[in-house]
């Protein structure tokens, strides 16, 4: 901890420790920025937050945008546990989300 501008202490969060994904994405992400990390000291893999959750990465492949779409919609309906917070969709452009 590091003494705040008002008086309290204000804590030290490293940037390379990723707080809202879970180990499994952070693993799959480091694999795709190996290259990266790979040719300089400046990018280091990310970490994920004590305590996070395994969770998990899959890839689909469909044949129209509509089918892409339903699936979505019965997989996120099918994820949901009361908490929207807790389901995260990557989109390939804003228009398609």
């Amino acid at each position: 901890m590091e003494p705040g501008p008002v008086g309290g202490d204000v804590p030290v969060l490293p940037l390379t420790v990723n707080r809202s994904s879970d180990r499994t994405i952070l693993s799959v992400a480091n694999a795709l920025a190996a290259p990266l990390y790979d040719t300089t000291s400046m990018v280091r893999p990310l970490e994920p937050k004590p305590g996070a959750l395994q969770g998990q990465v899959a890839a689909r492949v469909f044949e129209t945008q509509d089918g892409e779409l339903a699936w979505l919609a019965g997989a996120v309906a099918e994820a949901h546990t009361g908490l929207w917070s807790d389901i995260g969709v990557l989109t390939r452009d804003n228009a398609t989300a």
